[in-house]
């Protein structure tokens, strides 16, 4: 049986109370007539015609819940009852409020209303600082593992790894049915090496056993000593884990992207995610497709793809940088379109010129940028050190509302200052 199977074999007769906001979609609508009639799920449709939420007996408990949660971003019951009547806000109020038991979102709406509503609706687990991702790949020998953080945070903190790793644990629990065994990866094993990156992921292990006592788990550890048992006999023969770890917590979110997409090609795996986890209760987010991907995430009750959107929007943006100097000399290059995989060394090489010219102050100007991926949160990341290290700074401009939501969720606002139009980040530079 493969892992998949086995997943949708437990979900089979849950009938899980499922809200779906986005129920006008035919994709949506099909993947949850399946779901009822295999026994998985008593699916709730919100909009396209499935009853008006203006008069929906529920509105006032969704408005007072919303209202309760953020009581600053609520001006009165008015408005309370306006928000509430937003179906992404209302569906994540149902699961907060126990109503539901998941809340399946995305396939429509962009990934980060998703999220907001989500981060409102419902919260994040207790001691989760962040919302991260994990993937799930099914190896042809059977064994599943779970590799953590791999699509959202690029350089997370030793509390973002931990947090990830708490998360992951727990969920593993639910999705595979086994105990997790969580290896903190390094190039380094127990002290084999040294480095800043080393005693990050060390201090993340430490940030972990916190949070998880209970949990076995170790590092730093290289990748063999952590799944190979005859080599963590050499290299970490008192280990808890060596040799036996089913979570992988990976030290960026390059070095975990690659690691799943080398797993999924070279081992045969089979990958199921990235999932959005660390929520209090689980709300997925899904991305458009055909009803039968949509029916593979929902017995998991997460699903997959954050920050896609829409792709074929994104395809045909602009990608362009544009670089001006004010009158004091400050470097400012518009950013765009688009900051992705494709022109992220671009921008790296464009600042890196400017730094050997002898400039060190600088702002981006997002204000014409439409999307950012995980390639160029990650560097933003490289330059901004690049630039601390020449003794300059660098500050952001012009985000619209679903970057700065990006920039929140991945904590990257602790890194950077940024202000809502490059006059005011020209301000006192």
């Amino acid at each position: 049986m493969t892992f998949r199977d086995a997943v949708r074999r437990r979900a089979s007769g849950a009938r899980a109370r499922l809200v779906f906001p986005e129920g006008g979609d035919p994709r949506i609508q099909a993947a949850a007539a399946t779901l009822q009639s295999l026994g998985i799920a008593d699916p709730i449709l919100l909009g396209g015609g499935h009853g008006d939420l203006t008069s929906d007996d529920r509105l006032p408990a969704v408005a007072n819940w919303l209202r309760h949660r953020r009581p600053a971003s609520v001006r009165d019951g008015v408005h309370a009852l306006d928000l509430a009547a937003d179906p992404l806000r209302f569906g994540a109020a149902l699961v907060g409020l126990g109503l539901a038991d998941g809340c399946v979102a995305g396939a429509v709406a962009p990934t980060a209303d998703v999220l907001r509503a989500a981060l409102w609706g419902i919260g994040l687990a207790e001691g989760i600082t962040a919302v991260t991702s994990a993937m799930y790949l099914g190896l042809p020998d059977g064994r599943v593992l779970t590799y953590t953080d791999i699509a959202v945070i690029p350089v997370p903190t030793p509390e973002q790894m931990a947090a990830a790793a708490v998360a992951a644990a727990a969920d593993r629990r639910a999705l595979v049915g086994d105990e997790p065994m969580v290896a903190f990866l390094s190039y380094s094993t127990l002290g084999s090496a040294a480095g800043p990156e080393v005693e990050r992921v060390r201090a993340a292990l430490e940030a972990f056993r916190a949070l998880a006592p209970e949990v076995p788990a170790d590092g730093e550890l290289q990748a063999d000593a952590a799944l190979d048992a005859s080599v963590a006999a050499r290299k970490c023969p008192d280990s808890a884990v060596g040799g036996r770890a089913n979570v992988l917590v990976f030290p960026s979110l390059e070095a975990g992207n690659i690691a799943y997409k080398l797993t999924e090609r070279l081992a045969g795996a089979s990958a199921a995610g990235p999932l959005l986890q660390g929520w209090l209760a689980r709300c997925p987010t899904c991305r458009a497709g055909p009803h039968r991907t949509i029916l593979w995430t929902l017995p998991r009750w997460w699903c997959c793809r954050p920050w896609r959107g829409c792709t074929r929007l994104k395809e045909q943006e602009p990608m362009a940088f544009t670089e001006t100097r004010d009158a004091g000399g400050v470097v400012v290059v518009a950013v765009e379109g688009q900051l992705i995989v494709a022109n992220r060394q671009e921008l790296k090489q464009l600042l890196q010129d400017a730094l050997d010219r002898g400039d060190r102050r600088f702002v981006l100007d997002f204000t014409p940028t439409a999307y950012i991926d995980s390639s160029g949160l990650g560097a933003l990341v490289s330059v901004n050190r690049k630039v601390r290290e020449a003794g300059g700074e660098l500050r952001l401009a012009g985000l619209n509302e679903d970057l700065r939501a990006l920039f929140e969720l991945t904590k990257l606002d602790t890194l950077f200052t940024i202000a809502e139009t490059p006059a005011g980040a020209l301000v006192g530079f």
